[in-house]
């Protein structure tokens, strides 16, 4: 399958948060549904939006509970 043209896209914002949509070209190429999860970065001024594949999901679900778990000990050492 070819590579998708980019698409223009404005920067909404609900409540504090500012969103961005993802074009339905993209969804269907890269297989993505509701509740899927993706990494964004920076990369030379560009903004970087990846899936995040199943063993990745995995990790970071662990992550997330550690940090839950530990949410005391996270923010003594946020503030060192």
């Amino acid at each position: 399958m070819d590579n998708i043209k980019p698409q223009r896209r404005v920067i909404g914002k609900n409540g504090d948060s500012l969103y961005v949509t993802i074009p339905a070209d993209v969804i269907r190429k890269l297989n993505l549904k509701k509740g899927d999860s993706i990494m964004i970065g920076e990369s030379d001024g560009k903004v970087i939006a990846s899936p995040v594949k199943s063993d990745q999901k995995d990790r970071i679900n662990l992550i997330d509970k550690l940090m839950a778990e530990h949410h005391d000990a996270m923010d003594y050492l946020q503030d060192k």
